[in-house]
């Protein structure tokens, strides 16, 4: 990876993250921020140098010697982000999941890599658990995954505290939820057909929505998932083979239960990233600058995933 030069764009929490794992990998890189504030807070907690006022001054000028870019902004603004680099000639990006606020952000986005023949991927850095590789190699030894049941309850007593835009409040299943939604399909397979149950708005008030639904996915796995943002609960995901059951919750964890045992052990594996830095980023990074990317969405393949979050969430966008 000596030869990659990386953008990272943003200054705030997630940037903060990257540039930890940057820094670690040696890897040269930029930083460019919006506000001035912001990037005094980041440099302050880094010691790293950032640009203030954006990328659409700074790019046209600077754009050649970077290889990679990381879109680390805020949902909104990751469409005008991803296409100011796209249009700079950047050729390989990786944006913050889930890739954009709504539906139309994906599209634009993916039209213009298309166009400009770029590699845009998405960072769903939990496919790079430590747990995740773990339950993976298990699944493989057990002979295959036979069904899977998922949760991806929100506590929105503090998201009520929150200052959501209703655009985000409509939207919040993708934003957030997707996040369980994604590894789940990613350890089982994409649905082929899949029933969605759902009471409830996204505004939670005067109600909270109730999810549960169930399907089998293109491997034949059959899966099922609830949530119920109205009660108690949390994200978590159990895989079930002919040997174990294997629980993921919280899903930087992993518990196994034997066939024919009422016990549940915590199983250990090699976490050293995991704590390290923040859990699956450092892996992710490394994937993405390697070039080994098969456990990377595609912002294409995040468009089609989007069908199917609409069957659970009717009211995206």
């Amino acid at each position: 990876m000596s030869t990659k030069n990386v953008l990272l764009v943003g200054t705030g929490y997630m940037a903060t993250e990257y540039a930890k794992v940057l820094s670690a990998f040696h890897i040269p890189f930029a930083v460019v921020g919006r506000s001035k504030k912001s990037v005094l807070i980041f440099r302050k907690k880094t010691g790293i140098s950032a640009v203030s006022g954006g990328i659409r001054s700074w790019l046209p000028t600077n754009s050649r010697i970077f290889t990679h870019a990381i879109v680390a902004v805020n949902e909104q603004d990751m469409t005008d982000v991803a296409l100011g680099i796209l249009h700079a000639g950047i050729k390989n990006i990786l944006i913050e999941k889930p890739g954009g606020l709504v539906l139309d952000d994906l599209r634009s986005i993916e039209r213009g890599a298309k166009r400009r023949k770029a590699n845009v991927f998405v960072a769903y850095n939990r496919r790079f658990y430590g747990s995740v590789a773990e339950a993976r190699k298990i699944l493989a030894r057990d002979g295959g995954l036979l069904s899977i049941h998922f949760e991806f309850t929100e506590w929105t007593d503090q998201l009520r505290r929150l200052k959501l835009s209703s655009v985000k409040r409509r939207q919040w299943f993708f934003l957030n939820s997707s996040h369980v939604v994604d590894l789940a399909f990613f350890l089982a397979g994409v649905p082929r057909t899949i029933s969605c149950f759902k009471t409830g708005a996204a505004s939670w008030f005067p109600r909270a929505p109730i999810y549960t639904g169930a399907g089998v996915t293109a491997g034949g796995v059959l899966f099922s998932y609830h949530a119920n943002w109205e009660s108690a609960g949390r994200w978590g995901i159990e895989l079930y083979t002919r040997k174990h059951k294997i629980i993921l919750r919280p899903l930087e964890k992993l518990f196994v239960q034997k066939r024919g045992s009422l016990e549940v052990h915590e199983h250990t594996f090699d976490a050293k990233d995991d704590t390290k830095f923040k859990p699956g980023l450092a892996k992710q990074v490394r994937a993405f600058l390697s070039g080994v990317t098969d456990n990377l969405p595609s912002i294409a393949e995040q468009l089609q995933h989007f069908n199917y979050y609409k069957k659970i969430d009717p009211s995206l966008s």
